[in-house]
């Protein structure tokens, strides 16, 4: 049960310096030259004018009141009547309330829930829901870049011609799929919320390319089994998508791109829901005739394809067209915030995330920072015991967006980044209590992004072979002494198609043991690329077994039979898994040199010199070497 709405009428100040609200914020997690960490901000009730002051000290909040009091009371010719401020203890200490006595200030606290307040610019109290912006009638040609949150604001919006357009595309779109029935409302039913939801959708070069706003229901206050019965919607995986850019940069195949309008109107519900969207998928699949093939992607509303006809191609693509409301993108550029760049000639595709390294750099004010050497600084070791030591700590950190900021770096990470991979999964496991130091090396991967934001992932032209390598670390967590494994897959020696890095189940007492471990999860990985590979029929090496390479002697023997060792008798069942895939011919495993390749020196806390050379060697290249590359060819 909620309580009746307040009346809006409230109290207010009928001149100035009538009623004055005050706060006072920080400690701020940088400190200001001269030692400053909070500040204290005045609000006059009737003008809106508003002081701000620094402090070294939270007690110094009665020193700037009398300043400010001095200040406005000498400018206005007027007193002071009324200082409303919240419960803090800067307050009502006994020497700040006999002055307000003194001076003849009423002092009030904390407003009830319908008294109106002024926002007082503080991360402890309400704010208004409207964004000031500070547009007046003679910047009016100023732009908001960010993306309105309710229709008055897109009505507002600068762009409220775009909005309107995008709306009543929207209406359209669910007239011609027929989405809804105007029907009475049945006795006993509750209809579901809805709301309009707004995007800018922005090109490779960061400009707005098309406006889309989408009317969508509030389902979360359906309940599972009466509602609905799906709870997700299946997309393409990453690294599906990054092999079929692979074989297209080896075969010289065509890549286009089209966007699906309105992708979810295109379902049917079996239930009867009153104000919901439905919701639908087309799975993924391929199409074959004769010798001329096409691969259909589709992730979500986006939609690659991918073949060695344009004239099949071209028939695809018009069929789709009418049989759903399609957009036609031509030759595939751009596709989920990642930068696709092809060299027809020398048979070579990049995909390049640079434009949202600049987002994320620019979102959580990372911008301006120095650039760093690696995504992980080598010696260091963080733990679950770095957690915040005092309440300064826990005050700083209880503002720091890391989860956020975590899952960002990890978008980058599984599209273009195996750079990263390593990095990215040491700082997430801190995600439920993060201290300072775990922050620090949270910054260091945006300090290392920041300097190869031009890495491109680069596919070359090839025999289309595919090659796995693995490696472990020993006992790096430093909390459960786990080992953490890692794998890199190629095709044809180009760029990475599938990597990871992942902390180990079991506690590995010998180095044999860890690379054991790690070498029956990257043989499971295999086992599913070459079943995949071998499902497109268009890699004549498929059926052959995929090499993984291994620079541990003792794994590698035991890949192959057991061994009578007190070092592997206790390894888990699960992990001779990798001897029956051995066995059955899926892969093989083979001795490498430390001093080779490998995938060690991405997965592990490696020095500058090696981390550069398993850089390049996994197919990671800086955008104006490539395209020196590609000029020097012509």
């Amino acid at each position: 049960m909620t309580k009746r709405t307040f009346s809006a009428k409230g109290a207010r100040a009928t001149e100035c310096l009538g009623l004055i609200h005050t706060d006072v914020c920080g400690p701020m997690s940088i400190q200001a030259r001269g030692g400053y960490e909070y500040f204290i901000t005045f609000t006059d009730d009737y003008s809106r004018f508003g002081y701000v002051y620094l402090m070294r000290h939270k007690s110094d909040a009665f020193d700037m009141f009398k300043a400010f009091k001095a200040e406005v009371e000498n400018q206005l010719e007027k007193h002071i009547k009324i200082l409303r401020s919240d419960r803090g203890g800067e307050y009502l200490s006994g020497e700040f309330q006999q002055y307000l006595i003194d001076n003849g200030i009423v002092s009030q606290f904390s407003a009830p829930d319908q008294q109106p307040t002024i926002p007082r610019r503080s991360g402890r109290v309400r704010t208004q829901p409207e964004r000031y912006i500070g547009l007046g009638e003679s910047v009016e040609n100023l732009p908001d870049d960010d993306d309105p949150y309710t229709y008055k604001e897109a009505m507002e919006d600068v762009d409220s011609r775009h909005w309107q357009k995008a709306m009543q595309s929207e209406i359209e779109s669910m007239f011609d799929n027929k989405v809804w029935s105007l029907v009475d409302l049945p006795k006993g039913i509750k209809p579901i919320g809805c709301k309009w939801v707004y995007k800018r959708k922005r090109g490779m070069d960061g400009k707005v390319e098309t406006f889309k706003a989408r009317l969508v229901a509030k389902g979360y206050t359906q309940k599972e089994g009466i509602d609905y019965e799906e709870t997700f919607s299946p997309v393409a995986m990453l690294k599906s998508i990054r092999i079929l850019l692979s074989i297209a940069a080896s075969l010289d195949l065509e890549i286009w791109q089209m966007d699906v309008k309105t992708a979810f109107l295109n379902g049917s519900l079996d239930e009867s829901i009153y104000m919901m969207q439905p919701e639908g998928f087309i799975e993924n699949k391929w199409i074959r005739i004769k010798d001329k093939l096409v691969f259909l992607i589709l992730y979500v509303d986006d939609i690659l394809l991918i073949g060695n006809d344009v004239g099949v191609l071209t028939s695809v693509k018009e069929w789709l067209a009418k049989q759903f409301d399609m957009k036609d993108l031509g030759e595939a550029s751009f596709i989920l915030g990642i930068q696709v760049i092809r060299d027809r000639k020398n048979r070579t595709i990049a995909l390049s995330q640079a434009s949202y390294i600049d987002k994320i750099l620019s979102r959580f004010s990372m911008q301006d920072s120095k650039k760093g050497m690696l995504p992980f600084r080598h010696g260091i070791k963080l733990s679950k015991e770095q957690v915040p030591k005092n309440e300064h700590e826990e005050q700083f950190m209880s503002r720091v967006p890391y989860a956020s900021t975590v899952g960002s770096l990890m978008y980058a990470m599984l599209c273009t980044r195996p750079d990263i991979c390593f990095a990215v999964g040491i700082v997430s496991r801190f995600q439920s209590k993060p201290g300072p130091d775990h922050w620090t090396a949270v910054k260091h991967i945006f300090k290392y992004l920041k300097r190869t934001r031009d890495n491109m992932l680069v596919y070359s032209g090839g025999d289309s072979v595919p090659v796995g390598y693995t490696d472990s670390d020993f006992q790096s967590d430093s909390d459960s002494r786990k080992s953490t494994s890692g794998a890199v897959f190629t095709i044809g020696g180009g760029g990475a198609v599938i990597w990871r890095s992942i902390k180990q189940s079991c506690i590995a007492d010998s180095t044999m043991e860890a690379e054991y471990v790690a070498a029956c999860e990257a043989a499971k990985e295999a086992v599913w690329l070459r079943q995949f590979l071998i499902d497109l029929e268009v890699v004549p090496s498929a059926n052959k077994q995929i090499t993984i390479y291994c620079d541990n002697s003792g794994a590698v023997a035991n890949s192959k039979e057991p061994r009578s060792h007190k070092r592997g008798k206790h390894i888990e069942r699960k992990y001779h898994l990798l001897r029956e895939i051995v066995q059955r011919g899926d892969v093989t495993i083979t001795k490498i040199a430390v001093s080779r390749k490998s995938s060690g020196s991405l997965h592990k806390n490696s020095t500058s010199e090696e981390f550069r050379w398993a850089s390049r060697e996994y197919g990671l290249e800086r955008y104006d070497t490539f395209a020196i590359a590609q000029v020097g060819d012509c």
